[in-house]
This record gives structure tokens, C-alpha cells and sequence, in this order.
């Protein structure tokens, strides 16, 4: 049974900071990105997360053949030593048509309990790739902070 108004938080699951990206590779830029966002969760109190997806999304849309840099595993692994706990999201051709409301509001919000949401310059998300993620008001309820960061 669902009640009706904005979504919930995950009760279960401390508010977080979440760094959104793929991550293939973890280079040095996604390695700065996800520092400061380490960095960042501990000054605010939150849990840092990162969040990356599996399979890579353009291996799902059919836009490569070519494999990734790194193993999911690998990449787990990379992502954790840097301070902060990861979430892998599968991406499927569903997750792909949500809005970047519903992928706040179904993902970062309820699921991640995220408070701050932080990402590469070149992260565009939702449906059909609209852009970069909408302006702070129009994400998510309970708000979410959120800031776009070249590494």
C-alpha cells in the first residue's frame, strides 16, 4: 500500500551525498570528483556514496561494443578505497525512459536517502538524455542539493 505525497526516504539508510557517474576507469578526474565528495559527506554529516550503473548505459543502448576500462568488480573495489560506499545500479532499457524526476525522486531520494548529489560535467541522465540534471527545485521532494563538478 502506497500513501500519497512526495516521496519518502529510506528510513533504514543514513542521509547521504551521493557522487553519480560511471566512473569507467576511475582516472584521476573521477578520482578528484569523488574526494571532494568524501570530503564533503564527512563535513556535513551524510554517508558518501557513489553511485555507478551496470551495464555501462551505452552498452545497453547499443551505442558501443567496445568493453569497459575497468570490471565492475574492479571498479567497486577503486570506489571504496577512496572512502566512500557504492551503490551499483543496474541499467536496464527501463531505468533508461525515466524522467530525471523519477530517477531523483525513485533513486537518489527513496532508495540512497540523498540530501547532496554531486556530478561530472558531462552527466547528462534521464529519458533520452535531456541535458544536464534540472535546476535544484524542479529534482526532487524532499529537496536535494545538487551541484554539477568538473573534476
Amino acid at each position: 500500500m502506497s500513501s500519497p505525497g512526495p516521496p519518502q526516504s529510506n528510513p533504514a539508510r543514513a542521509p547521504s551525498l551521493v557522487a553519480i557517474g560511471n566512473f569507467d576507469g576511475v582516472h584521476r578526474g573521477h578520482q578528484a570528483l569523488l574526494g571532494r565528495a568524501a570530503a564533503e559527506a564527512r563535513a556535513l554529516g551524510l554517508e558518501p556514496l557513489a553511485l555507478t550503473f551496470h551495464p555501462h548505459p551505452r552498452e545497453v543502448l547499443g551505442q558501443t561494443k567496445r568493453a569497459p576500462l575497468t570490471s565492475i568488480e574492479r571498479k567497486v573495489a577503486l570506489l571504496r578505497r577512496l572512502g566512500l560506499g557504492v551503490e551499483v545500479e543496474p541499467f536496464t532499457l527501463e531505468l533508461s525512459r525515466l524522467s530525471p524526476t523519477e530517477f531523483a525522486e525513485r533513486v537518489l531520494v527513496q532508495r540512497l536517502s540523498a540530501r547532496v548529489v554531486l556530478w561530472g560535467g558531462n552527466f547528462p541522465f534521464g529519458g533520452n538524455r535531456p541535458g544536464n540534471p534540472p535546476r535544484p527545485k524542479a529534482l526532487a521532494s524532499p529537496p536535494v542539493s545538487k551541484r554539477g563538478a568538473d573534476p
